[in-house]
């Protein structure tokens, strides 16, 4: 977020580490790269919390029989033209 307020710090770092991450991200600046680092850092935290919280209790009964209801494709049928509006784009 371009607007959130930043903090101006000191660290060390080995200088090979921001160098490979300058390289995989394109960052611009040792800046720039530290903040992608700790972007993914965050990400990759939150999504490890998540599948824990998730995978912590089983699925309840009422869970498992909604999921073994079959879809309902009746309801995308429809008289569109798909082929007629969007035929050249289909074919990519």
């Amino acid at each position: 977020m371009p607007s959130m307020a930043k903090d101006k710090a000191t660290i060390t770092v080995e200088r090979r580490k921001i160098d490979e991450v300058r390289r995989l991200t394109g960052a611009a600046s040792t800046s720039a790269a530290i903040d992608m680092a700790l972007d993914h850092l965050i990400r990759a935290a939150r999504l490890r919390s998540d599948v824990a919280a998730y995978t912590s209790s089983p699925p309840t009964d009422d869970e498992i029989a909604l999921a073994s209801f079959p879809p309902c494709w009746e309801d995308l049928a429809d008289d569109t033209n798909w082929d007629l509006l969007y035929g050249a784009d289909l074919e990519r």
